[in-house]
């Protein structure tokens, strides 16, 4: 299985320096699959092979580039969204942009400045944004929509992204699944969220903008980090692909999505 390390390893390391949320955590030991009727997932990470998305979408994008420097956007983008894990964002600090919107962008300037790629990539062509808008189009992990139909085929559950992404972003992302498995809305950390995993906050809005309880949501997370942070914030989670963290466990560890409707049918 192709698992990014750089991305897994920026993901640990930041998620273990952050404070854990203190919302209370539902236990595990309670969890009765018959009563779930929201599925979240993670998108970049339980969804989608972000790493082979782009290299396959890099070299598309800036054609006639080195495997070298398209191996080094890659790393730096992944790092550089990797980087502000945990992060609260404001207005202010965004110019007013949703805030995966404005890591996209200012990470990708960031990267093409420090490559030298300026004359290649000018900042605001519509190669800068088709390369900032890179994460829209994604490789899903083997097996996803299978899973995603077993679940929608019972009819008993809603399905839908919960990601650091903006709403455009996920919504974008997730029409690979469409039309046989079509999301029923997005969570994401547009404001007034304005978070990013593990910040409980991105979570909790779940309760929110639903009349569903804990005991009535699983969350699928595809990173450490965020199979904890959705504990921490008191929800169930399912971990995928990695062992889980020191500290408050998921209520699952499956090594990939298709085993994910055998814990919930």
């Amino acid at each position: 299985m192709h698992v990014n390390l750089c991305f897994v390893a920026v993901a640990v390391v930041v998620a273990g320096l952050l404070p854990t949320p203190v919302s209370g955590t539902i236990d595990c030991a309670i969890f009765d699959k018959t009563k779930i009727k929201l599925v979240t997932f993670d998108v970049f990470a339980a969804l989608f092979d972000i790493v082979s998305s782009l290299d396959r979408n890099i070299p598309k994008v800036i054609p006639g580039l080195s495997p070298h420097v398209a191996e080094q956007i890659r790393n730096r983008m992944l790092s550089g969204y990797g980087s502000y894990a945990g992060h609260v964002f404001s207005y202010t600090e965004t110019n007013g942009q949703e805030p995966f919107v404005f890591v996209s962008q200012t990470s990708t300037a960031s990267i093409v400045k420090a490559l030298g790629l300026e004359k290649q990539i000018p900042l605001n062509s519509t190669q800068f944004q088709a390369l900032a808008h890179t994460w829209e189009d994604l490789i899903p992990w083997e097996g996803t929509l299978d899973a995603l139909a077993k679940l929608k085929a019972t009819g008993r559950f809603m399905l839908a992204p919960l990601s650091n992404g903006d709403a455009h972003t996920l919504t974008a992302a997730t029409q690979a699944f469409a039309p046989k498995v079509p999301m029923n809305t997005v969570f994401s950390s547009n404001f007034p969220v304005g978070v990013f995993k593990p910040q409980a906050a991105i979570y909790e809005q779940l309760l929110a903008r639903t009349n569903y309880t804990v005991s009535e949501i699983l969350h699928v997370a595809g990173a450490p980090s965020d199979g904890r942070g959705a504990r921490d914030a008191g929800f169930y989670s399912a971990l995928l692909h990695h062992a889980p963290l020191p500290g408050t466990q998921p209520c699952f560890t499956l090594a990939n999505i298709t085993l994910l409707p055998d814990i919930l049918i």
